[in-house]
């Protein structure tokens, strides 16, 4: 046999063995168990799909990306030295799933995903959001007024209130859990807020409002002594109503 060939032969079997360890790394990473330790943040966003599209080929995934909120463009902050775009949002999804979500394209849509701690190859996917859902905007959610339980008092009060689209609404943490949400003021354009919600059911309504592509009104207080634990800013969100 031939150099050549033999070199050609092992090249192949050890492609074939690489495929087989990524795919049982695959299956390890699907199972509950470790699903459950590997998140770090479970949540929805709302937005246009853009892009939506296949990558690789021995290791296929689909990649994705959605412009958030309504009529906003491009936007990125600097952190340390570093800048991170901060719409469109990115993701990744099993490679199937770019057919099945082909049809909403350039469409206001919803997607729910899983943020992960860590993933075991690049190979996996080009980022850390694992598409779990999406679905069409749906008008017909009821968006009632909410407020917060408890009644627990600010550090100290503003009274403030915004009005604009919840774009994204996610539960962080996994020992210490946090309630995020993220407010395209004024519907449209690229002047975001991030803001905490301390009150699971005012999450779950404010989730609602996101499904529904509401306006809603927020009304908050800035507590800027907080647990860094508990929320990651300093807003805290007090109501939501209806801004229609």
């Amino acid at each position: 046999m031939r150099l050549r060939t033999r070199l050609a032969l092992g090249g192949a079997a050890i492609a074939v063995a690489l495929v087989v360890l990524f795919k049982i790394g695959d299956y390890i990473a699907s199972l509950p168990w470790m699903t459950s330790a590997n998140t770090y943040s479970e949540g929805c966003q709302q937005g246009m799909l853009t892009k939506f599209s296949p990558r690789g080929w021995v290791f296929s995934t689909g990649e994705g990306e959605m412009m958030m909120g309504r009529d906003s463009s491009v936007w990125t902050v600097r952190v340390g030295e570093q800048d991170v775009v901060r719409n469109p949002r990115a993701f990744s999804a099993p490679v199937e799933d770019v057919q099945t979500y082909r049809p909403l394209a350039g469409r206001n849509v919803v997607a729910c995903y899983r943020q992960l701690y860590v993933w075991l190859h690049t190979m996996d996917g080009d980022t850390d959001y694992r598409l779990t859902s999406m679905n069409q905007i749906d008008a017909s959610i009821p968006t009632p007024e909410c407020r917060a339980g408890g009644g627990v008092a600010p550090t100290r009060s503003t009274g403030g209130f915004r009005t604009g689209l919840i774009t994204k609404a996610s539960e962080r943490g996994r020992f210490v859990g946090s309630y995020e949400i993220t407010v395209q003021e004024g519907s449209s354009g690229n002047r975001f807020h991030d803001m905490s919600i301390t009150d699971k059911a005012l999450y779950d309504c404010a989730m609602a409002y996101l499904r529904a592509g509401r306006t809603v009104t927020i009304t908050y207080d800035d507590a800027p002594i907080r647990n860094p634990l508990a929320r990651e800013t300093s807003y805290r969100v007090t109501a939501l109503r209806p801004a229609e």
